[in-house]
């Protein structure tokens, strides 16, 4: 009688080991793994532009152009995503009339594009007018608020 419930534990304890093992199995190995897409956060810019020209608009026509030597975008950069810019020219126009010209070794742009600040020679021409002469100031930093 012993070896009845002798045998009855063996297969009962190898039956509960197979349903283990199988519940392991799906949990470990059958199941797909899901490559999630979280981005990477890095402070390499993801991607670089040479001798660059960009056109910012308005209701009015032209409102900008920025012309610079070499552009790196940084998509995360901290809290203030943006582009490093270098040897730059910005001509400002009011209804498409050349107004000012800024120039400067470097400056970052915002990411939202409302402010570009300029750094190191900076040099703004004011064109004459009929009611105001031309002007020609020059500074180290400088910030200016884009339309």
């Amino acid at each position: 009688m012993a070896d009845r419930y002798l045998e009855q534990a063996v297969l009962v304890a190898a039956i509960v080991v197979m349903i283990g093992l199988s519940l392991w199995l799906q949990a470990n190995f059958f199941k797909p793994k899901l490559h999630q897409n979280t981005p990477t956060i890095s402070h390499e810019p993801d991607y670089y532009m040479h001798k660059f020209t960009t056109t910012g608009r308005d209701t009015n026509g032209i409102a900008y152009v920025l012309v610079g030597k070499n552009l790196k975008h940084f998509p995360d950069n901290s809290s203030t995503p943006g582009s490093l810019l270098e040897d730059l020219r910005l001509d400002q126009y009011d209804q498409n009339n050349l107004v000012r010209t800024t120039s400067s070794d470097s400056g970052w742009i915002y990411e939202d594009g409302t402010k570009i600040l300029l750094q190191g020679n900076v040099q703004v021409t004011q064109g004459a007018t009929d009611t105001a002469v031309g002007s020609v100031t020059s500074t180290d930093r400088m910030t200016i608020k884009l339309r």
